[in-house]
């Protein structure tokens, strides 16, 4: 587990220098192949959660630049679910097309008002979140590249979604981690030595640097995404709860399978 982030600039200096680069001719390459290696070391599970207000017009609204996963989406003040690509969004809302309109999506009767929209609670695509009567379940979005499809036509919507960090000068963030920054050097060189860059030592050819970024890839991948003690407490909580209670199976046809439990 890694909690705190630093500046991705160190880690180019590191390039600049050992490499002993004259000209940064390199210079937007480095960039690119950082990008490349924090997702090697899946840094999306440490992505930073944001929201914007989008405008619909015409159906459709941009996304915005940097979003990496989309979370959820309000309109309303209510969960608008994902529809299926299956027809235009401008025909209209689906209520427009076939008379039981909840027949195209899945009810859970489980679900209790007071779930719905609740912080933490998963979204699962295709399962109805709104059964109040102040939802309009008629409504739904599509997505696609760089664009965001609602089935109405203007409005405003509100996107939970996540960011890969960045510093004031706009240069990523990473692990504050020395395995890490070692991972980005030797990535960033390995791809050097691939586009045919000479570095200082010989033996440092595409190949080393290859197997040093792996190796250091593993390490920091592994640190990363190490649990916290109260994300490993949630986690035997969880498992705990799949445990069913005293004599379920025994009395399961004296009608108790009916009764909601706690534990």
């Amino acid at each position: 587990m890694v909690y705190l982030q630093t500046s991705v600039k160190p880690v180019i200096g590191r390039v600049i220098r050992n490499t002993r680069m004259t000209d940064m001719t390199y210079a937007d390459d480095i960039l690119e192949w950082i990008g490349e290696a924090l997702n090697r070391m899946l840094i999306r599970w440490r992505l930073e959660a944001t929201y914007k207000v989008l405008d619909i017009k015409d159906y459709s609204a941009t996304l915005p630049c940097g979003l990496v996963t989309l979370n959820g989406v309000l309109y309303n003040g209510c969960r608008l679910r994902k529809g299926t690509a299956s027809y235009d969004v401008r025909i209209g809302s689906w209520s427009e097309l076939v008379e039981n309109q909840e027949s195209y999506f899945v009810h859970d009767t489980t679900i209790q008002s007071t779930d719905i929209n609740a912080q933490n609670y998963t979204l699962l695509r295709g399962q109805d979140l709104k059964q109040v009567s102040t939802a309009d379940s008629s409504n739904f979005y599509q997505l696609q590249y760089g664009t965001i499809k609602t089935s109405f036509k203007e409005g405003q919507i509100v996107i939970f979604y996540k960011i890969a960090p960045v510093d004031k000068e706009g240069y990523p963030l990473v692990p504050d981690l020395e395995e890490a920054r070692q991972a980005l050097f030797w990535y960033v060189c390995s791809m050097l030595a691939f586009s045919g860059y000479k570095l200082p030592n010989p033996e440092h050819n595409y190949e080393f640097c290859e197997f040093r970024a792996e190796k250091f890839f593993r390490k920091a991948k592994d640190i990363i995404k190490e649990q916290s003690e109260d994300e490993k407490e949630a986690t035997v909580q969880l498992l705990n709860n799949l445990i069913p209670p005293p004599n379920y199976y025994e009395s399961f046809f004296a009608g108790g399978e009916q009764s909601k439990y706690t534990y």
